[in-house]
């Protein structure tokens, strides 16, 4: 049994989520080679779409009986964000990183 409550957010994925955004707008300011910025755009990609499966699998671990509008509004809300992740290219992602980048 671990000595730690489980958590009820997807606290690691948000984290690693924010760190490859940072990691990709530092290659775009030293103006790394093409290669190296898509392949971190495609980290961000990753890491975005890990970070809503996992808040996917947390709504879906709530009891059936307990379901509401609300759970299942973020639950569709999350498959059309995955949907649309899946099909992003770089310049998608790019203005993304731009945008919460600069908040």
């Amino acid at each position: 049994m671990p000595s730690y409550p489980p958590r009820n957010s997807a606290i690691r994925k948000k984290e690693l989520l924010e760190y490859k955004v940072f990691e990709f707008l530092r290659c775009l300011e030293s103006r790394a080679a093409e290669e190296k910025l898509f392949s971190k755009s495609e980290a961000v990609k990753i890491a975005m779409l890990n970070y809503i499966k996992s808040r996917l699998k947390l709504t879906n671990s709530y009891a059936a009986a307990e379901e509401d509008n609300s759970i299942i509004d973020l639950r569709n809300k999350l498959l059309k964000d995955k949907q649309e992740w899946e099909n992003m290219d770089y310049n998608d992602i790019k203005n993304y990183c731009y945008k919460t980048g600069l908040e």
